[in-house]
């Protein structure tokens, strides 16, 4: 499932003159600055963990490929099936373009390649790609990158966050739970021992991180701060919650 993200018109712009290069540079990349690709990523293990701290540490480490130049790129695809058809396992975050450039301007990465190892690759060099967006990403954070990257729905959806332990329930204060630290949810309900259904009105925002790759037990991360009121029981052990509010996009 591509969530809310289409990149046919920056397909569309994929082609390339006799000499190998692209047709309309100046569009594609016009275009390009405004999208939200896929980035194949490893989640460190405390991914979630001091959102309050200073430092404000990367929750998720961009896997890198090496070019045929040698060069140390970063792979992005325009939609997750491309992924699959080439037989690609790997977690994904589903990125905007400024939020990459924060990181490709933190890191020493030579190049982006796009769709890489399909008919659709392209190479762009980080000074070109980064360019585009002076001074865009100048004084940007690592959190402004997890703030960019929600996305807006445009219509009331229900998630599912399952656990080992009822601590929404046992961390309410007066029926209201408060997130301290990002949630992990799924789009579909799964086994757990408790399971919290999560209504999300229209105009609620997520971040879509994919389809759960390399054993991946989650496909979107709601925001720290994120308020939820108890509704009621569905059933022993699962219980019914409304986001109220989302303060950490304010």
């Amino acid at each position: 499932m591509d969530f809310l993200i289409d990149n046919s018109k920056l397909e569309g712009l994929i082609e390339f003159d006799e000499a190998g290069n692209l047709k309309d540079e100046e569009e594609f990349l016009r275009v390009l600055k405004t999208s939200q690709l896929y980035v194949p990523v490893d989640f460190t293990e405390d991914r979630y963990m001091g959102f309050d701290d200073e430092s404000q540490d990367v929750s998720f480490d961009v896997k890198c490929i090496t070019a045929n130049s040698g060069l140390k790129a970063v792979p992005l695809f325009t939609r997750l099936g491309l992924l699959e058809e080439n037989g690609i396992e790997t977690s994904t975050i589903a990125l905007p373009m400024t939020s990459l450039a924060v990181i490709m301007l933190e890191g020493e990465y030579d190049m982006m390649v796009i769709n890489p190892f399909t008919e659709m690759s392209i190479d762009i060099p980080s000074q070109t790609f980064l360019e585009i967006f002076r001074p865009d990403y100048e004084g940007m954070t690592i959190l402004d990158v997890i703030r960019d990257a929600s996305v807006e729905i445009d219509s009331q959806i229900r998630l599912y966050l399952g656990s080992d332990e009822d601590f929404m329930m046992r961390d309410a204060v007066d029926g209201v739970y408060v997130a301290d630290k990002p949630l992990n949810v799924n789009s579909t309900e799964k086994d757990s021992r408790y399971v919290n259904v999560l209504e999300m009105p229209e105009s609620s925002k997520v971040l879509y991180i994919g389809e759960g790759f390399a054993g991946a037990d989650f496909d979107m991360i709601l925001a720290p701060e994120s308020r939820f009121e108890y509704v009621g029981d569905i059933s022993g052990g699962v219980h019914l919650w409304k986001c109220v509010g989302q303060p950490f996009f304010e």
